[in-house]
């Protein structure tokens, strides 16, 4: 639910400032993660409003509005988010918290808020919700930061994807064995460099991953679609690793091959 600000601290209406508010007492890597993810939702949902109000001419992408730490206050643990050309995304900061403080009220997708702001919301409410107090304010608005807006926002997005067994190829980047069901390798797409995470779990050995690191690879499994059509993630049960250019024959190879056959 949203409250109000009042006193010297509250915004003028043409700010889009917004506040982010932890506990004192945090742990430093949580507040790095939680901070990590306040300002994917800021780019998610402001670059949203930038497109509504002057979506990109073919052939000329936008140049994204970035967010710069305006400060830190002191009290609780309190930082400064702001646009550095606010005008570009006017009401940036109302969309934000209200949206969030309607998706503590119930699972519906607020506006702008795209499924890159969903997951930013989900994933800043989950670290969140174990601090007592964690909220996001603007100068009239307060949204809390709970395990309610983590559960809602997984919803909208578990509603709105859709999945397909297919194949995705590119460079195996990364990987991540942290939380045992929930390993997962990262592959850039081959044609346009998107990142695309793949969860394999135990069904890949960890050695066949490990070897095919910085390799272009093809990964086969359920393939997990956006609402906007972009991969979300894939659930990998087969990798398929390409030769390494050094190991493909070169021009005298594939001369002498020839040659033989005649």
């Amino acid at each position: 639910m949203t409250g109000h600000v009042d006193g010297p601290d509250a915004d003028t209406p043409d700010d889009e400032t917004i506040r982010f508010e932890l506990p004192l007492g945090i742990a430093f890597q949580a507040f790095l993660d939680a901070q990590t993810h306040a300002f994917s939702l800021a780019r998610a949902v402001g670059a949203a409003i930038q497109d509504h109000h002057a979506p990109p001419q073919e052939g000329e992408p936008h140049t994204r509005v970035k967010f710069v730490l305006a400060g830190i206050e002191r009290g609780s643990v309190r930082v400064l988010l702001k646009p550095d050309k606010p005008d570009a995304v006017p009401g940036l900061s109302h969309a934000l918290v209200e949206g969030m403080a309607a998706i503590a009220e119930r699972a519906s997708r607020p506006t702008y808020f795209s499924d890159d702001a969903l997951e930013a919301a989900s994933k800043l409410a989950r670290i969140a919700s174990r601090m007592p107090g964690a909220l996001l304010r603007n100068g009239t608005a307060v949204a809390p930061l709970t395990v309610k807006v983590a559960e809602h926002a997984a919803e909208v997005l578990e509603r709105d994807t859709t999945t397909e067994y297919g194949t995705v190829e590119g460079r195996l980047d990364s990987l991540n064995v942290h939380q045992e069901k929930q390993r997962y390798f990262v592959v850039y797409d081959a044609l346009n460099d998107t990142r695309i995470e793949c969860r394999f779990a135990y069904r890949i050995p960890l050695a066949e991953v490990t070897a095919a690191v910085e390799r272009r690879v093809a990964v086969h499994g359920q393939i997990r679609y956006k609402s906007n059509g972009g991969i979300q993630y894939v659930t990998a049960d087969a990798l398929e690793t390409f030769p390494a250019e050094s190991d493909l024959p070169d021009v005298d190879d594939i001369r002498r091959i020839l040659g033989s056959q005649r």
